[in-house]
Order: C-alpha cells, then sequence, then structure tokens
C-alpha cells in the first residue's frame, strides 16, 4: 500500500476515540515505541484501530489533548531518505496537533 493510499485509508475511518502508547516488543520488528489510535466511523459506530510502531521523535503540540481534533493523518513516505528502520513521518492535517516518525504502520481490521 502507498503512503497515499494509506492515508486516504486511515481518513476515511472516522474520528479518533483513543490514542495508547506502550513500549514493548513488537512481534518481528524488536522493541521500541509503539502508538495505537482507534478510529471511530461516525455512520455505523464500528471501530478501526491503527498501529504505529516503531515511533520516534514523537511531538504533541499544544497544552491540551483534544482527540476530537485529530480527523486525518497524513502519511508521507520517507524510507528514500536512508534513515535506519523509519520508513514514514505521520502528522495531522487539520491543527498540526500530532507529529512522528515511525518504521511501520499497520491497519487492523474493524473491531466493535
Amino acid at each position: 500500500m502507498t503512503s497515499e493510499s494509506l492515508a486516504r485509508t486511515i481518513a476515511r475511518m472516522g474520528h479518533v476515540v483513543q490514542l495508547s502508547l506502550d513500549r514493548g516488543l513488537v512481534e518481528g520488528e524488536g522493541s521500541g515505541l509503539v502508538l495505537t489510535v482507534r478510529l471511530r466511523d461516525p455512520d455505523n459506530a464500528e471501530d478501526t484501530v491503527v498501529v504505529f510502531s516503531g515511533v520516534v521523535q514523537l511531538k504533541f503540540r499544544g497544552d491540551s489533548v483534544s482527540l476530537t481534533e485529530l480527523v486525518l493523518f497524513v502519511v508521507e513516505d520517507i524510507s528514500d531518505r536512508g534513515w535506519e528502520d523509519l520508513f514514514y513521518r505521520v502528522t495531522d492535517a487539520e491543527e498540526d496537533f500530532v507529529c512522528f516518525l515511525c518504521r511501520s504502520i499497520e491497519v487492523k481490521s474493524q473491531v466493535s
């Protein structure tokens, strides 16, 4: 999946309802930070989980966190920059509230 199609896929999934940040092992990828985002489709109330693995340089801008403002993630393919184990730059398009680099992105099937 290209970064453009991945960004479109994530954008179609709805609003962010949960963020979690864990440190630990990811199967087949080693250790590091894992950012998990749960998105809710407002039309059918189904959730989709997106897992960003190998997260570095995580920045939240502003003094408060409002998940309702996070509605569109922009994914940029940075694999051509030659940074070891970093392939994506992720930001949010609406408020420029969050920004990070990561090794991989996995879109898990919808869960209820």
